[in-house]
């Protein structure tokens, strides 16, 4: 963005925080499902009018905001999420499927996932 014109800066600013206001995030959530990115939104009649027609709405809403903040329920905090669980996903796949080694394969995934880690703190220069 730094790269912008001020004018495109001060606009993309603009629209984020009107998009991320209580009433368009009530209106997004009742139109698509997906969760707002405030809590309060939930307070207002798109938000409720939703989740009074179809309950259903209510279920990942609650999940969201009722679960304890644990270290655990956060889930990992690790920079390259993906392709560590794309190395696990491989090594499962390979025992359930071309009946690897399960220690072979495993010993794979943590090769991989250690470079993909490795590479992400180097690039972030940790």
């Amino acid at each position: 963005m730094s790269a912008r014109p001020e004018k495109e800066r001060d606009a993309a600013w603009k629209f984020i925080k009107w998009w991320v206001e209580p009433e368009q995030q009530a209106e997004w959530f009742a139109g698509s499902g997906y969760l707002p990115v405030r809590n309060s939104a939930y307070d207002l009649p798109a938000a409720k009018d939703i989740m009074a027609q179809y309950p259903e709405f209510k279920i990942p809403a609650d999940l969201f905001s009722k679960t304890a903040t644990t270290t655990a329920a956060l889930g990992p905090l690790i920079g390259p999420f993906q392709q560590v669980r794309d190395a696990v996903r491989a090594a499962i796949e390979s025992m359930l499927s071309a009946n690897a080694n399960p220690e072979e394969a495993m010993a794979n995934a943590v090769k991989e996932a250690n470079a993909a880690i490795k590479e992400y703190n180097d690039r972030m220069g940790r």
